[in-house]
């Protein structure tokens, strides 16, 4: 199996990749988030839908985060399924449970009963999973859907991202325990689909490690003939989390594995990122766990994203997947040899080479989760602040070198505050080794070839140079929060004056906002460094609070 995961909605790209995708020898598509998401917003958004006048049983649906009504949606998407079908390629639909459930099937909590556990603080208004009508209502929300969309071939299930969480006991109202629930919610969908002889596929998307064991608990009892699609990494794609347990553990049933193809893992939707080792350790691993295939997001967010640097990894997903054993080198200069000059690949191999370090260590400090993209969140501090505690990784090893690195990036020392700098003077110094790589290539290429691969890593500089100044400023904060001292608080200074000073760059307009006039929200950033060393005590409780509260929905000891 060899997918492809789309999720934008933007229909002439949409049809480019269908018409496309024989090339990279793709036989089947899942239609997921902005394209495919809401069911019961897709039932209303018919061709003469109007979303300020919505049908009468939309009003009776809890639709608080995802539901949409866009005229011609469904339309839309059965002109994509067409034209998949007309290739021969099966497509997918993604579903969430519990989403857009009608307002009848909510009940409050009665008083006293709190949440034994899994899923953070309780809410009063639950899914009631007892009342009989719930499932009917269920089924017959399948059987509309598979009306509308006839030619899919079947559903992908995912139990997250979801209004309300089968699994979070804080969430639904029943009798059952977790891995009980799971199969309930599965047979529903799994026997809507068999009656019309389609696939579900059952996806595996958990935060927390207890999550993950109530999965496989309920895995034990569905049938076998459920296809399981798991990540490549536990939790999230992040290249420094473990691979997920559930490779190759899911008994008689078979398994995919579903990859990033150049956003998810990326600084951002701009600059070079050539993730081919990467991929291909994935696709050595799917074959090692004895998967039958691999699905990748393919994002279509680039201008061009067949022809400019971004393809390489579409390119080297449907390599790897025929071949594990082919290299690195030889699937880079493969694609190259498709694009350019023989003189120029040898550089040009090079530069893109050393991008996935570029991306995965300019983006991760140490390997850890802070922001995501380059500039985001930096007006967020609760956010990043949060995230070594819910993005832990010892959560998931339970290795104590893990642990001691998650309490040093709360509170660093000496010797791990130079670690995160040297780790983004790397990152510069090879952006700055590739810049070198294409000023070679550049007499072997024409003006058109050279200049997108020149602004790749024009973006990448001037990522990796903020980013540097991001870290120092952060984690001298930190020291200053456990100890204040001149010297962090010079530190704090000094990088928070360079990042205006990079933010300033004539003619680079990376992450601007033009109502402010500033480029990544880097002005809050610096408030909030500021505040928090001119107001400590303060400072230091809001801190706790933030803990606190990501505590709740983290399954780790973080003390």
């Amino acid at each position: 199996m060899n997918g492809w995961q789309f999720h934008d909605y933007n229909i002439p790209k949409l049809e480019e990749a269908v018409n496309r995708a024989p090339d990279y020898g793709v036989n089947f598509f899942i239609f997921s988030h902005e394209f495919f998401r809401s069911v019961e917003g897709f039932l209303a958004s018919t061709d003469d839908a109007d979303p300020k006048n919505p049908p009468a049983w939309v009003k009776e649906l809890h639709t608080p985060e995802y539901f949409r009504i866009i005229p011609h949606w469904q339309s839309d998407l059965r002109h994509i399924g067409d034209l998949a079908t007309a290739k021969g390629i099966p497509y997918y639909l993604w579903v969430h449970e519990f989403d857009d459930v009608p307002n009848r099937f909510l009940k409050d909590r009665p008083p006293g009963i709190q949440d034994p556990g899994l899923g953070g603080p309780v809410r009063t208004n639950c899914v009631d999973m007892e009342n009989p009508e719930l499932w009917k209502y269920l089924d017959a929300r399948y059987e509309r859907l598979l009306a509308a969309v006839p030619n899919c071939a079947g559903f992908v299930l995912t139990l997250h991202e979801s209004d309300f969480k089968v699994f979070y006991n804080g969430d639904v109202i029943s009798k059952d325990d977790v891995p009980t629930r799971i199969r309930k919610v599965t047979m529903v969908i799994y026997n809507v689909l068999k009656h019309h002889n389609k696939q579900l596929i059952l996806r595996n998307f958990f935060y927390e490690p207890q999550e993950m064991e109530f999965f496989k608990e309920a895995l034990n009892g569905l049938p076998d003939d459920i296809i399981v699609m798991s990540k490549d990494t536990t939790h999230e794609f992040q290249p420094f989390y473990p691979w997920d347990p559930l490779h190759g553990d899911v008994g008689k049933k078979r398994q995919i594995m579903e990859v990033d193809l150049g956003v998810e893992k990326a600084w951002s939707t701009r600059g070079a990122y050539a993730q081919t080792d990467y991929l291909r350790r994935v696709a050595l691993r799917a074959q090692e766990k004895g998967l039958v295939g691999l699905v990748g997001r393919a994002r279509l967010s680039w201008d061009k994203p067949f022809e400019d640097s971004h393809e390489v990894n579409l390119y080297a997903f449907s390599r790897f997947l025929q071949n594990p054993d082919l290299t690195t080198d030889g699937v880079l200069n493969d694609w190259a040899t498709r694009r350019y000059p023989s003189n120029a690949i040898p550089y040009i191999v090079s530069a893109l080479k050393r991008t996935e370090f570029i991306n995965h260590h300019g983006r991760w400090p140490l390997g850890y989760w802070l922001t995501k993209g380059i500039g985001d969140a930096w007006d967020n501090y609760p956010y990043y602040f949060s995230r070594v505690v819910i993005r832990s990784r010892y959560k998931w090893t339970h290795d104590p070198a893990d642990k001691e690195l998650e309490k040093k990036l709360y509170h660093p020392d000496a010797e791990t505050f130079q670690k995160l700098v040297a780790e983004k003077d790397e990152v510069i110094a090879q952006v700055r080794a590739s810049q070198n790589d294409l000023h070679q290539a550049a007499r072997y290429l024409k003006a058109d070839q050279l200049a997108p691969l020149q602004e790749d890593f024009n973006f990448l500089l001037d990522a990796a140079l903020l980013q540097r100044e991001w870290i120092r400023a952060y984690f001298a904060q930190r020291m200053f929060m456990d100890k204040p001292t001149e010297d962090s608080r010079m530190i704090v200074e000094d990088a928070l004056a360079k990042m205006e000073q990079i933010e300033k760059t004539p003619g680079v307009t990376y992450g601007l906002n033009p109502t402010t006039g500033r480029r990544y929200d880097i002005d809050k950033f610096e408030l909030e460094m500021r505040w928090r060393m001119a107001n400590r005590a303060r400072a230091l409780d809001e801190d706790a609070r933030i803990l606190e509260k990501a505590r709740e929905v983290a399954d780790v000891d973080t003390n």
